[in-house]
């Protein structure tokens, strides 16, 4: 079996979680780019990572992440017209309505909605759309997170190699939560 296509990972200068993501690619033996350009020129890549998670900080612009990400999977689906994985990353507020107060709660269900959503439109063209909600540094402290420590870079990079790879080659329209806990423990 040959080695797969590259990853397009979409993402922001100087973020050790996008950095970590390459890092865990790349010990997987699976090449990276950033941008278009730089994909071989028949090459299309396997699987596309959304890596570029965006605070939201008025009300003014709360819809422009969710925007930006549908332009993003638009042109994730135009690089693969043979289809691939789709990864998306959000927050793991997405399925709480009041844990962050006003437009903020429903910005993050739509980053989960979006990725649902085009999980089912995409199937049958081949592409998988899945999401990992990340629990940012900022979201909580120590002591409402189970496993007592914030998720490392590479944790959340595993996470996501995992919905690129082809152990996850029937998954689509799930949102992996890699929160140690944190999503659970707010039940109670």
């Amino acid at each position: 079996m040959g080695k797969p296509a590259p990853v397009c990972v979409v993402r922001a200068a100087d973020d050790p979680l996008s950095e970590a993501i390459l890092v865990v690619f790349h010990a997987h033996g699976w090449k990276t780019v950033s941008r278009l350009e730089d994909l071989p020129r028949d090459g299309h890549p396997a699987a596309w990572v959304n890596a570029m998670m965006k605070p939201i900080e008025s009300r003014a612009g709360a819809w422009d992440p969710i925007t930006d990400l549908a332009r993003e999977c638009e042109a994730a689906a135009e690089a693969m017209p043979t289809g691939g994985s789709l990864i998306n990353l959000i927050s793991a507020f997405h399925a709480f309505a009041d844990v962050i107060p006003g437009i903020a709660s429903e910005v993050h269900a739509a980053a989960g909605m979006l990725t649902k959503t085009l999980a089912v439109s995409w199937a049958p063209a081949g592409f998988r759309v899945n999401a990992v909600a990340v629990l940012d540094k900022a979201d909580s402290g120590i002591e409402r997170i189970p496993l007592r420590h914030q998720p490392s870079p590479r944790e959340v990079g595993e996470a996501v190699f995992f919905l690129a790879s082809a152990d996850a080659s029937y998954v689509t329209g799930e949102i992996l939560v890699v929160d140690g806990g944190w999503s659970a423990y707010q039940l109670f």
